[in-house]
């Protein structure tokens, strides 16, 4: 199996948090994730449980938007595909 090189464009960037809440935010939904993971494995964990374990809101976590025919993005009435 021949693995391809990655395309840096495509990967999105990861960007630091910009305030010390932010950053204690990240730290904990970190630490709900390995939490999580270890105790349900990757395939059963929910980001519900993460957010639990963590302690935080689920509105904590966002994730950017893509644009394009398989984002989940409302589309126009009458636009096409």
């Amino acid at each position: 199996m021949t693995s391809e090189p990655l395309d840096r464009e495509a990967v999105p960037r990861r960007v630091p948090p910009r305030t010390r809440r932010g950053e204690r935010t990240r730290a904990a939904l970190i630490a709900g994730v390995r939490e999580v993971f270890e105790r349900d494995v990757y395939l059963d964990a929910r980001t519900a449980d993460i957010f639990k374990a963590a302690g935080a809101a689920a509105g904590s976590w966002s994730m950017p938007c893509r644009s394009g025919p398989n984002s989940s993005r409302p589309r126009p009435s009458g636009s096409r595909r």
